[in-house]
């Protein structure tokens, strides 16, 4: 059987607890013990998981659980814990699908106030294919109460998203459409009541991902020929400044180095 299993020491607190980690504590503290989040039955397999930080120390588990079975339900999951790992109310079905879709890749974020936006891939078919990029992207926002309300998007083709929310509750998405030397990022932002803000911004290559800043600002960083660059924008879209590399021009003289994955964060 499957299982997330988180481990509470300063440095997971940088992830999921940043606002109750100690102003002094050393990295190098013994951890408590491991928190179980969730564990699938006999018939599900893991497919993916992501974490955020709350307000007063909480923090939210989202994942994606798949059966082959034709019959049997795939599931987009969401559980709340607080400060010491204990769960706040029930886990919630943010999503559930049945037959010839699968449910993976899925990311979460939160605003000041506890909100929750999430999205997920759907692969329509039966097994999910991770070399694919021709699944569909779906958004969802949950309020503090678990009240969950599905955004309109029109993402039949992509892959790999990235989900980013500001401190009222606007919404930047980021995913990848295309295989192979046709693959390109893209990049949409959403107002918190979920309707549409900019157009589909055409970014770089692959592997996009997305944060935002205190003033409102976003960051957007993705893999470009090999090396990791990034453009900062305005909510509407509006490209602020040129794009930049994230890794201060480093040169890989390592023909076989493949830079995979990047990830962009803001305070």
């Amino acid at each position: 059987m499957d299982r997330i299993t988180f481990r509470h020491t300063p440095l997971a607190a940088a992830v999921a607890l940043s606002v109750v980690m100690p102003a002094k504590a050393s990295l190098l503290e013994i951890p408590s013990p491991a928190i179980g989040v969730y564990q699938v039955d006999s018939q599900h397999l893991l497919t993916g998981y992501d974490v955020v930080a709350l307000p007063d120390g909480q923090f939210g588990v989202l994942w994606s659980e798949h059966d082959d079975d034709l019959y049997s339900y795939d599931y987009v999951k969401l559980q709340r814990f607080d400060q010491n790992g204990e769960r706040l109310g029930e886990e919630i079905t943010v999503y559930q699908v049945v037959g010839y879709a699968s449910t993976h890749q899925p990311v979460i974020a939160a605003d000041k106030t506890g909100r929750i936006a999430v999205a997920w891939a759907i692969d329509e078919n039966l097994e999910i294919d991770t070399n694919s990029c021709d699944d569909r992207i779906d958004i969802a926002r949950i309020s503090q109460d678990g009240t969950v309300d599905n955004v309109s998007v029109d993402i039949d083709s992509g892959c790999r998203p990235d989900i980013a929310m500001d401190a009222d509750g606007d919404i930047a998405l980021v995913w990848q459409v295309g295989e192979g030397i046709t693959r390109r990022a893209k990049l949409q932002t959403y107002l918190a009541d979920g309707t549409e803000y900019s157009e589909v911004i055409g970014l770089g290559q692959r592997e996009p991902s997305v944060a935002f800043s205190s003033d409102g600002t976003l960051l957007a960083g993705w893999i470009q020929s090999n090396r990791p660059e990034g453009q900062r924008f305005s909510l509407d879209g509006t490209r602020l400044g040129e794009e930049f590399r994230l890794d201060t021009d480093i040169t890989y003289s390592d023909s076989s180095t493949i830079l995979d994955t990047p990830t962009v964060a803001a305070d």
